[in-house]
Order: C-alpha cells, then sequence, then structure tokens
C-alpha cells in the first residue's frame, strides 16, 4: 500500500512547458501527415488527435515550467499498464485462434485503449464535477481520476468503429476480448489497492484480523505525499473525525480493491473455460459484462471512498449497472435464439 513503487534517477531540469509541447504537436502533425500519403486512417487519425492534445495542453500550461528530476513510477500507473498489456496479450492470442486479422485486433485495441482512457477520464469529471476549477484541472491526469464504466462504454465504442472498418463483427471479437478485459480488471484493481483509492468501508470489530491488515492504510511519509497527507482512507478518515491527525493508519475499511481483483480473476478463468461452450455470437462478452455489474453493484454497497460518486441512494457504477442488466438480458436472449436458429438451419 505504497504509491511509489520506484523512482528512476534522472538529473535535475527546468524547462518550459509550451515549447516542449508545441515540438510534440508538430511531431505529431508529421505523423497525421505520413498517415494521409500513405492512405493509413488509424495513423491518421492518431497523429491529428495526438496534435490537437499537444497543442491544448500547451494553450493550457502557457508560461509553466516544470522541474525534471527523479522519476517516481506509481503503484496503480504501472499495473494499471501491466493489465492493459496482460489484456491485449490475451486478446490477441484468442483472436488469433478464432481467425480474425491481426492488423484488425490490434488497431481495435488500440483504440479502445486511448477512447477507453479518455472516457473514463471524463465520467470522472461529470461526476466529481465540483472538484474541477477549469479545463487545467481536467487535463491533470497526474492528479488521477478515472473510471472504469467510462473507459468500458468508451472503448467499447472505438473498438466497434474499428472493427467496422475492418469488416470484422463486434460481437465476435469482443468475445476474444472478454477474457483479456477481466484480467486488465484484476490487474488494474491491485493497482488501487497499492495507491489506496477506491478503499472500502470500515470493518467490524468482529472481522478477521488478516482482512483488517489487508484493510488498513497507512499515513504515507512526508517525503512521498508532503506534510499531513497520506493514502485516500487515512486522509477521509481524519477529515471526517473518525480519527486524529497524528494517527499512523486509516481505520480497518473493506479492501474493495483485492475483492474485485480476485473476481475479476475467476470471471477470467471462467471466460477461458467458456470459450468451449458457447452457444451464440458475444455469449462470453454479454456474460462479462453482466457478471461484472452484479458484482460491482454489490461491491458498491461497501465502499468508502467519495469520489465514486453518489447519485441519489445509489452510486454511479451502481446505477451504470442497473442501466445495462435489462438491456443485456434481452439481447442474450435474443442473440441466444438467433444462434439456435441458425444452428436448426444448417
Amino acid at each position: 500500500m505504497h504509491p511509489v513503487l520506484l523512482e528512476i534517477p534522472l538529473p535535475r531540469w527546468n524547462v518550459a512547458l509550451t515549447p516542449w509541447l508545441v515540438v510534440l504537436a508538430l511531431f505529431a502533425l508529421v505523423v497525421c501527415a505520413l498517415g494521409r500519403h500513405g492512405k493509413s486512417g488509424d495513423l491518421f487519425w492518431a497523429g491529428l488527435i495526438g496534435c490537437a492534445f499537444a497543442l491544448v495542453s500547451a494553450l493550457t500550461h502557457r508560461g509553466e515550467r516544470a522541474e525534471i528530476g527523479p522519476v517516481a513510477v506509481y503503484s496503480f500507473g504501472a499495473l494499471l499498464s501491466c493489465g492493459i498489456l496482460a489484456g491485449w496479450v490475451v486478446t490477441v492470442r484468442l483472436a488469433r485462434i478464432e481467425g480474425f486479422p491481426a492488423r484488425a485486433t490490434v488497431n481495435a485495441c488500440l483504440a479502445a485503449t486511448v477512447a477507453g482512457f479518455f472516457g473514463a477520464r471524463l465520467l470522472y469529471v461529470l461526476t466529481n464535477i465540483r472538484d474541477f476549477r477549469g479545463l487545467s484541472d481536467v487535463v491533470a491526469f497526474q492528479n488521477g481520476g478515472l473510471t472504469f464504466y467510462g473507459g468500458a462504454v468508451a472503448g467499447a465504442m472505438g473498438s466497434f468503429f474499428i472493427l467496422r472498418r475492418h469488416r470484422v463483427p463486434f460481437l465476435a471479437w469482443a468475445d476474444a476480448a472478454a477474457p483479456g478485459l477481466a484480467l486488465s480488471i484484476a490487474i488494474g484493481r491491485v493497482g488501487c489497492y497499492l495507491a489506496g483509492c477506491d478503499f472500502g468501508t470500515p470493518l467490524s470489530a468482529r472481522a478477521p484480523a488478516w482482512i483488517k491488515r489487508l484493510g488498513t492504510f497507512p499515513r504515507w511519509p512526508d517525503e512521498v505525499a508532503g506534510p499531513a497527507a497520506g493514502s485516500p482512507a487515512w486522509v477521509e478518515h481524519v477529515l471526517t473525525g473518525r480519527i486524529p491527525l497524528a494517527a499512523k493508519a486509516s481505520l480497518p475499511v473493506h479492501p474493495t480493491e483485492l475483492y474485485e481483483a480476485a473476481i475479476a480473476l475467476v470471471l477470467f478463468a471462467v471466460l477461458v473455460a467458456m470459450r468451449r461452450t458457447r452457444r451464440f455470437r458475444g455469449q462470453s462478452f454479454v456474460a462479462l459484462v453482466f457478471a461484472y455489474g452484479i458484482m460491482r453493484f454489490v461491491l458498491e454497497a461497501f465502499r468508502g471512498d467519495p469520489e465514486r460518486g453518489l447519485w441519489g441512494p445509489l452510486s454511479v457504477s451502481q446505477w451504470m449497472a442497473a442501466a445495462l442488466s435489462i438491456p443485456l438480458v434481452l439481447a442474450a436472449r435474443r442473440l441466444y435464439l438467433t444462434g439456435r436458429a441458425g444452428s436448426a438451419a444448417t
């Protein structure tokens, strides 16, 4: 439960942000031009989006300087990256077995990752809109703030449009991607645990000692987070008066990050085994979304972090899970009947 895994020793430099961001925008523009010249739509749009992002960042951080020194590798970012990479590997492998073109799979994975990142950020901003004072806060990705459902919906949309261009059926490809997504969730939630975010409500006094140890988040050292700062659970418990400022650790809480990681790992194993018994196209994908929704709806009742956002009696994720459940059941029924009709016709 430490936000920093390691530090990469680099000499300290003080650089102006705007010139470097302009250089990045020019480089992205060159990539865009190469994509247009080579008639590569993927390269063209990647360069165009990168150029726009760099220019907006340059205008937002105009006149600001950044001190570059030892680079900290944060637990959440490192595990999230590992989870995405593991999901890519599993998806590419299963898609190859299913006979999908490698280029379409890689492009769809890339589109899902990029779109998912921005979608995850967008839903977090909308959920916690009062915490953002302007565009500079919105693009301050280094401060954290992502949501799973925002990333999942945007990622699915991004991959859908790419697969449509490659004339690859989305639901069939999604079946190959479902196990990889479950594995990504499992690894990413371990990163959440190490960072201390997405923590749960306080445990009862009768909770097992080993769960209490897992659910106790420390006050981080001053050199990590600054004076009077600590893990999110510690900060929340101090602000709500549950523990004094001098406390060295939070109250023992439900380690909901590890609960979700363990369930996602089980889902990964089930989805891999399900590939041999699928009865209709899209079955694995629908099963993952439906099972995750049920799991997330229940786990949200044990969450104690205020950033998850509450709309009335339920959290944003609970509303999303509930809203998707009925369409998923209807879609699964239709796909199942369509698959049976196709089997009977052959």
